[in-house]
């Protein structure tokens, strides 16, 4: 055996290891994938510059539309926002649907390691809430000063690697949440429009569900609802 470094595993490490551990090998999991046109979410991001919102100036992110979008989109299909409880045998079992959204967004820390801080009752923040609330979180997160009630109780989570370059991505399911959004760079791409090709900011939503919790029609039918969300300019809950 060739010789080398060895590193004992963080606690922070570990955690991580033995949750993604216990997913992978416990909960029946499949993905699907759709892009969506950003140009939309740019363009209003662009308009609300400067703008001030209930707790301050707008200093909105792609993450702050996706998280208003999937929780709307979740409220349309609960069982994406769900945790499957075991039975007493394989196969058997029940759904648990929750009464809020919590959407939790995995965070990369700088000096290595991953926590997930929890919006709690996304579905009924405006996008400057969404942002002020997830700014003070990754902000705690990394600062080490995130209390354990703040990363407790996510029913769904978002995990944004747009920001390192990462085109698609499939996450997998955290253990308790029946679904996970992983979420692409936006990246100037020639589609056909209207029979012409023009070039447009697109992103790359691959989602992951627990088999258990729902099926793959459902899967595509709650990336159509995300992504219509995202295409839009109207619907938005601003302030």
């Amino acid at each position: 055996m060739a010789g080398g470094r060895r590193l004992e595993l963080s606690r922070m490490r570990r955690a991580v290891a033995r949750s993604m551990l216990r997913s992978w090998q416990t909960v029946p999991q499949f993905s699907v994938s759709r892009s969506f046109d950003a140009g939309a979410i740019l363009e209003l991001r662009r308009a609300l510059a400067g703008q001030r919102g209930r707790e301050g100036p707008l200093r909105l992110s792609l993450t702050d539309f996706l998280v208003q979008a999937v929780a709307q989109s979740l409220l349309e299909f609960p069982a994406l926002n769900a945790t499957f409880e075991e039975g007493a045998a394989p196969g058997e079992g029940a759904l648990v649907f929750h009464d809020e959204v919590a959407v939790g967004l995995a965070t990369v820390l700088e000096e290595g390691g991953l926590l997930v801080p929890v919006l709690h009752h996304a579905e009924r923040l405006a996008l400057g809430e969404i942002a002020s609330r997830r700014a003070r979180l990754v902000e705690a997160a990394r600062a080490g000063r995130l209390p354990p009630e703040a990363m407790s109780g996510g029913t769904f989570t978002l995990s944004n690697l747009g920001p390192f370059g990462v085109d698609a991505f499939r996450a997998i399911c955290n253990p308790g949440e029946a679904a996970i959004l992983a979420v692409g760079a936006v990246r100037e791409q020639a589609v056909v429009r209207g029979g012409e090709v023009v070039v447009r900011p697109v992103a790359t939503l691959t989602l992951t569900v627990d088999h258990r919790a729902a099926d793959g029609a459902e899967a595509a039918r709650f990336l159509a609802a995300l992504v219509a969300r995202l295409e839009s300019r109207e619907g938005w809950l601003l302030f």
